[in-house]
């Protein structure tokens, strides 16, 4: 899902807005815990390629990597790169 590569356990904090696009993306096998009263995390298994990144950043800021760090690390690379001149 989201492209080529080794899939891999991804975990994701999220309002609850953006549960419909797990639901949508990953099934209703995924097990989401709640955080506090407007907030979840969920671990998904996804190849962390730009366009799984393009997905996160979709959600305006409502949906954010949690770990690996590494995958949370290759998130800040490609918006870095967004903005280089």
């Amino acid at each position: 899902m989201f492209g080529n590569g080794e899939a891999v356990d991804i975990t994701l904090r999220g309002t609850q807005e953006t549960m419909k696009g797990i639901i949508d993306n990953f099934g209703t096998k995924c097990k989401p815990k709640a955080v506090d009263k407007t907030h979840y995390q969920v671990t998904v298994k996804v190849v962390p390629s730009p366009t799984f990144f393009r997905w996160v950043f979709g959600w305006n800021g409502e949906m954010k990597i949690i770990a690996p760090e590494n995958v949370k690390e290759k998130y800040r690379e490609m918006a870095r790169k967004a903005f280089e001149d």
